[in-house]
């Protein structure tokens, strides 16, 4: 496996969404890559790109990124049922990691829909498949204890089926009873309290 490669551009051309780079590296060897289109590269730049190599029966092609959060992105989309490494590439091109998985938290599969030659069942079938993969950061700032308590509360909440905007606020209401009793609460207490005022 090619986890990443490091060398000289020394050929770049562009189709939609995609950017297609040859890489010398040091020992002569040229590698033919597709990166993101939003890629900011030029000729004759020496780059490293982390990279993803996809084989098929009739191929085998090699993908790279800037970054290993790229990389992950790329990845993980590809793992959604029926989706391609050129629609993965193209959601990668056409937004950030952190764009990408504000989509995902808020279940907002029009936007998504845009990226060329999803549509809108592609773009449900990634939010719903991937919407538990990246763990939302719902709390910042504060001790290490604080961070451990409202990631546990995270946790437990996924468990019982909320995603989205629901689960978002859900925490937001643990953080408020949190700051009333100056954190004198432990997660089972948090739990209790946000699903009580979430049924009225």
């Amino acid at each position: 496996m090619i986890a990443y490669i490091e060398g000289e551009i020394v050929d770049l051309s562009y189709s939609a969404n995609q950017m297609y780079i040859i890489v010398r590296n040091a020992c002569g060897v040229g590698y033919g890559v597709f990166v993101p289109s939003n890629s900011v590269l030029q000729l004759e730049e020496e780059v490293k790109l982390f990279t993803s190599l996809q084989v098929r029966e009739d191929s085998q092609t090699l993908y790279g990124f800037l970054s290993l959060e790229q990389k992950e992105m790329f990845e993980n989309v590809l793992n959604v049922t029926g989706i391609g490494p050129k629609i993965a590439l193209s959601i990668v091109s056409n937004y950030s990691s952190p764009e990408f998985k504000e989509i995902l938290y808020s279940g907002d599969y029009q936007t998504l829909s845009k990226v060329k030659g999803l549509g809108e069942k592609g773009a449900k079938k990634i939010v719903l498949e991937l919407q538990g993969v990246y763990e939302q950061d719902f709390y910042t700032g504060g001790s290490v204890v604080e961070k451990e308590l409202f990631d546990e509360l995270n946790k437990a909440l996924k468990s019982l089926g909320f995603r989205g905007e629901e689960l978002k606020g859900l925490v937001q209401k643990g953080r408020e009873e949190y700051k009333k009793v100056d954190g004198d609460m432990t997660v089972e207490n948090l739990i209790s309290i946000v699903l009580r005022n979430d049924q009225k």
